[in-house]
């Protein structure tokens, strides 16, 4: 059964011509309008990996605006000079200055770059020059991560010829892994999710990674690296690289389909596809010139936030397009495009009869459905909080996962998601990809608090640890004098609590969660500030979106993917381990931590924990002074 949303032939004269480009990106806005949340978050992260969307990439990357120039000295200090300038100053001038030249001036020269990229008016604006989002970002945009990394080796083998030349290889070496496996592969997983999103009402962002379900990873980044090479080979001839580049357009949409084709199969039926249609495709590109212009003049806000995914949309139809037309063809390798219900919606008696067994687990949940009462029932399923035996417990959230775990079965019985049982691959029927998690569980009180103090064990730990990488010093972050902090443990049990029914839906979860760490973050700051005559414990202020200096995005990023961690990995993890220690044993450990708690919390209330590092920040701020000193192995 073929559903309307499938790409059909459209005339190619007269009005034709252009016909079904407007109808192609018609169909494109339905997807994005549809499913537009899931489609930024795909590509956001392809432009953190830098794969596709590079303009859009530049709201992420630093530059400097210098109107002079830079160079090195014969004495290793940089200097101004007329012949280079700074602007083209990059990473890669610090990596080869590094491996060919001196260490020294390839710090200086990073140093340099750094500290500008910090002044920059755009770091003005957005707010990048302090925080740990913004250190790495400077770290990799000025060459600093480069000069770290060859000062550690040069440390070990203590001899500068070795270092460069192992400096080198591992350079090469992440690069490679990096570029192949993860940022080539991605743009197979994001072609896989917009094909299902054009079709379908519902996209579990799991069905992304089916080359990993199917066991097909490695298969896939090496289509993609032999389509790269050879595409580089054409490029030689300059007019060849062009053509190829649309002769092998399709290929990772042909891998996204059909992960179990072989290298030199996609890349043949990629070509048998563009067949007469390369100047078609190249018409298509163009015509989004409008959005790259306007993309450009707003430095990629109008790319990330529609253009981006739109392109992306209109393309997949495009590929359903010439899908199409090859298999009515029989062109060579087209029954390598073997996913019928990627394209299409299969019918609602086979769909019954593929997941008969579902629909009957689904009968059988609800008839032998455990029920709860009053507070019980409440606190069970809205705060996340159990009341009872650790036993009724146990059998109570085993069977909520249960239901979870059909649910995504009979979405696909009633059309609702992509029927995964009816792919090719068949990849479900494989041994050690069955991964059933109870994260759908209430906590007892005394989890609970356990956990908070965990949590705020946790959180101390990463805040000191963060200083002593950043600035070389150990510093007792926090209001209190013990090892923790309040915020993390309130921050973990308010998300687990607050937002326990939205634990089924990972998306809007971190959403939530951001927005609530969000308001806890500024209103515990307001108060403790109110509370200590103006003392503030942290400020946000240079950070990238930042408010008031009490929060900031990086800050509030961060609590949401900790947030996720947390509810999907952690807390269920130690909810397991504790169901396992006697409720006799484990009140006694959590009043004892409780009692500490609250007494460091009273004393630390008349005697707050203050000082360089603790109110003041930026007391501890350095330099690469010590990277150079490291560096220095050039011999007069």
């Amino acid at each position: 059964m073929v559903e309307n949303n499938e790409t059909a032939a459209v005339p190619e004269t007269g009005a034709g011509k252009s016909a079904w480009r407007k109808e192609l990106k018609k169909r494109a806005k339905k997807t994005v309008k549809k499913h537009y949340l899931l489609l930024l978050i795909v590509l956001l992260i392809s432009v953190f990996f830098a794969t596709e969307f590079t303009t859009a990439g530049s709201l992420f990357t630093l530059s400097s605006d210098m109107s002079g120039t830079v160079g090195a000295a014969p004495d290793g200090n940089v200097t101004k000079s007329a012949s280079v300038p700074f602007e083209s100053k990059t990473s890669t001038d610090v990596f080869e200055e590094l491996v060919y030249g001196s260490a020294k001036k390839g710090s200086a020269i990073a140093d340099r770059i750094e500290k500008h990229l910090k002044k920059s008016e755009e770091s003005k604006v957005l707010g990048r020059s302090r925080g740990a989002l913004a250190s790495v970002v400077n770290s990799v945009s000025s060459g600093k991560l480069y000069v770290k990394i060859l000062s550690a080796i040069n440390n070990i083998v203590k001899n500068k010829g070795n270092a460069k030349v192992i400096f080198i290889i591992l350079a090469l070496l992440v690069y490679l892994w990096v570029w192949i496996f993860l940022k080539n592969v991605y743009q197979i997983v994001v072609r896989r999710i917009f094909l299902e999103a054009r079709i379908y009402d519902k996209v579990p962002i799991t069905h992304g990674i089916i080359f990993i379900k199917a066991r097909r990873w490695g298969r896939a980044a090496a289509t993609l690296l032999l389509t790269y090479v050879f595409w580089a080979l054409w490029s030689l001839t300059i007019i060849g690289g062009i053509i190829k580049l649309f002769s092998y357009w399709m290929v990772p949409y042909i891998v996204a389909e059909n992960p179990d084709v072989k290298p030199r199969e996609a890349i043949t039926l990629s070509r048998k596809m563009m067949d007469g249609h390369k100047w078609e495709c190249f018409v298509l590109w163009i015509s989004f010139i409008g959005w790259i212009i306007l993309s450009a003049l707003t430095a990629g806000l109008v790319e990330l936030f529609y253009y981006a995914p739109y392109k992306q949309a209109t393309m997949c139809e495009y590929y359903a397009r010439l899908r199409t037309a090859a298999k009515e063809k029989g062109i060579e390798c087209s029954d390598k495009l073997n996913d019928t219900y990627l394209f299409e919606k299969a019918d609602t008696a086979e769909l019954e009869s593929t997941y008969r067994d579902i629909r009957e687990k689904e009968r059988s949940m609800d008839e032998n459905a455990i029920v709860l009462t009053g507070a019980r029932k409440f606190c069970a399923e809205y705060l996340g909080i159990w009341i009872g035996s650790t036993e009724n417990k146990r059998i109570y959230q085993d069977h909520e996962n249960e239901r979870n775990r059909i649910k995504e079965g009979v979405n696909a019985a009633n059309r609702v998601v992509y029927p995964a049982r009816l792919n090719p691959l068949d990849y479900q029927s494989r041994k050690g990809f069955s991964f059933k998690f109870s994260f759908l569980r209430s906590y007892t009180v005394w989890s609970l608090m356990f956990m908070f103090i965990f949590f705020c064990f946790l959180g101390w730990c990463w805040e000191v640890s963060l200083h002593l990488v950043q600035d070389g010093v150990f510093v007792n972050r926090g209001s209190l004098n013990g090892p923790w902090l309040p915020i993390y443990g309130s921050g973990g049990i308010l998300i687990l609590i607050c937002l326990s029914k939205l634990r089924s839906r990972p998306v809007l979860e971190f959403i939530v969660a951001v927005v609530l760490c969000g308001f806890l973050e500024y209103f515990t700051s307001v108060i403790m500030e109110a509370a200590n005559d103006g003392m503030r414990w942290w400020d946000y202020t240079g950070y990238f979106l930042n408010l008031d200096g009490r929060i900031c995005a990086e800050g509030l990023i961060a609590f949401g993917v900790i947030g996720m961690i947390v509810v999907y990995l952690v807390a269920p993890i130690m909810d397991t381990i504790l169901m396992k220690v006697k409720t006799r044993v484990l009140i006694p450990i959590v009043v004892v931590l409780f009692a500490i708690f609250i007494g460091d919390v009273i004393y630390s209330h008349f005697h707050p924990n203050v000082g360089e590092g603790i109110t003041d920040y930026d007391a501890y701020k350095k330099t690469s002074v010590t990277d150079l000193n490291l560096l220095e192995t050039d011999r007069s």
